[in-house]
């Protein structure tokens, strides 16, 4: 199972309309943890069943995607968006999450239409703490679970739990990190989770305002403890957070600064082991700079403690628009899909492909 958040340097290297950066394996462990990832184009016309690059689109604007494949080699997936439901076709009003399915990690079924007219329902908000929504999915299966885990509209994260991607997801009733709880170094309710497993330990990746933070929990996920990334400090420290500050004056001609001053969100965690055995927790994540423009970065840590390194140019970057990531890594290949404004400013879930050279074949429409 795949899913599938010194002076600066240039970075807006638009190649097929997509940042690229280093895709390689690296020689052993040299290289790493930047490496590994990518790179990436956009989808064409004729490799999507709509308007390319979005995979998934349609009234109720789809956004905050995350993949989950039963297998490293299938392109068979079940994708989770946030939608907004109409009050309509079985789908309660405001902001819920909603499952579609591609044979091919294109063609989801609805898209072009609103939720319930081809995507399914998965979640609705019901419990107080939600705050009348639920947000950011990110699905792992655990044993025989399918952990769906969210955030409220205030912040806070939960989990819902299935036995099939079919449902019924059936909800704790209390976040398995509550948003009362915050540490004064988050500032402010976490939200936007993402998981991994390391053996009978789940690690939990989640957003605040003050960047990216990490929890942990048995593998029964029933309550998650916060983790310092830097024990030797006194202050809860974040495993990633925004750029530093650099001085405009500093630039060199062409240069541009970072991609993620301002801010880090949206974390996708996905495990993979080195060449040369080691373990390499790869982080993608949306970066937002002084400016506003948003792009896709990439960091990462061996191991299963610590902070993240992070890669100074970004992995995806076309219209500077693009955030939320979900990978679907299939080794040689894979997609990326990022939620991305539509012309008439609707959320869509678009995709891009990897190798960037390569061809990812014929749709195949589900039935």
């Amino acid at each position: 199972m795949t899913f599938v958040r010194g002076a600066a340097l240039p970075f807006w290297c638009l190649v097929l309309g997509a940042c690229a950066t280093i895709g390689s394996d690296g020689l052993g462990d040299v290289g790493l943890p930047s490496a590994g990832v990518g790179p990436f184009r956009r989808l064409t016309s004729d490799e999507v069943p709509g308007i390319a690059p979005f995979v998934l689109d349609g009234d109720g604007g789809y956004r905050e995607a995350a993949v989950l494949s039963e297998s490293p080699e299938t392109t068979e997936v079940v994708l989770y968006a946030g939608a907004t439901g109409q009050g309509r076709d079985g789908i309660p009003v405001g902001p819920v999450i909603v499952r579609s399915l591609a044979k091919d990690g294109r063609s989801f079924v609805g898209t072009g239409n609103g939720p319930g007219r081809g995507t399914q329902l998965a979640l609705a908000a019901s419990e107080a703490w939600e705050a009348g929504g639920v947000h950011s999915p990110f699905a792992i299966r655990v044993d025989a679970q399918i952990l769906l885990f969210y955030a409220g509209s205030q912040g806070g994260i939960g989990v819902a739990r299935a036995s099939a991607v079919e449902g019924p997801y059936t909800k704790d009733p209390a976040p398995v990190l509550d948003a009362k709880d915050a540490a004064r170094e988050e500032g402010g309710a976490p939200r936007a989770p993402t998981v991994y497993i390391d053996g009978d330990t789940l690690h939990l990746f989640y957003a605040t305002p003050a960047g990216l933070f990490e929890a942990v929990s048995p593998r029964s996920a029933i309550a998650f403890r916060r983790v310092d990334a830097n024990p030797s400090t006194s202050a809860l420290d974040p495993v990633l957070t925004r750029a530093p500050d650099v001085d405009p004056k500093s630039l060199g001609p062409g240069e541009k600064p970072p991609f993620d001053e301002r801010a880090v969100g949206d974390p996708c965690v996905a495990l993979r082991t080195t060449p040369a055995g080691r373990p390499h927790v790869r982080v993608l994540y949306t970066g937002t700079s002084l400016a506003g423009t948003t792009a896709i970065g990439f960091a990462a840590r061996y191991g299963h403690e610590g902070p993240l390194v992070r890669q100074v140019i970004p992995i995806y970057a076309a219209k500077g628009k693009e955030r939320a990531p979900a990978l679907l890594d299939l080794g040689a290949k894979g997609y990326l899909y990022v939620t991305e404004p539509r012309t008439d400013g609707r959320d869509g879930v678009g995709g891009s492909f990897f190798p960037a050279s390569g061809d990812p074949g014929p749709l195949v429409p589900a039935e």
